[in-house]
């Protein structure tokens, strides 16, 4: 897989890290935030295309925004163009993603 991003990047105040995963809208990477102190991590997305509609963007986080205070959402940390780049920055979830945990229960209760 080409990734278009690479460990040791430096976007903004997030150096990547690591490759998390790779969806339609762009790659999400493990990242430092070296502009605080201790130094926190954080997930980060990227999105690939640079022509991406900025509407949409806009209208995602709105919605992450509102989602976001529910306990099930990671809260999103900032939205920010850093040389062009679009970059999403969220909490970090070190025990990996709704997918993984489907993947690994099969299913979770409704409530």
């Amino acid at each position: 897989m080409n990734l278009m991003f690479q460990e040791g990047q430096i976007i903004g105040y997030y150096t990547l890290i690591k490759f998390l995963g790779r969806g339609a809208y762009g790659e999400v990477w493990l990242a430092e935030n070296r502009s605080n102190f201790p130094i926190e991590k954080v997930a980060i997305k990227l999105p690939l295309d640079r022509q991406i509609d900025l509407q949409a963007v806009k209208e995602e986080i709105f919605n992450w925004l509102l989602s976001g205070k529910h306990k099930n959402i990671i809260p999103i940390i900032e939205c920010e163009v850093y040389n062009n780049q679009i970059a999403i920055v969220s909490e970090f979830a070190p025990d990996g993603s709704l997918e993984d945990l489907l993947e690994l229960q099969g299913s979770l209760p409704i409530a």
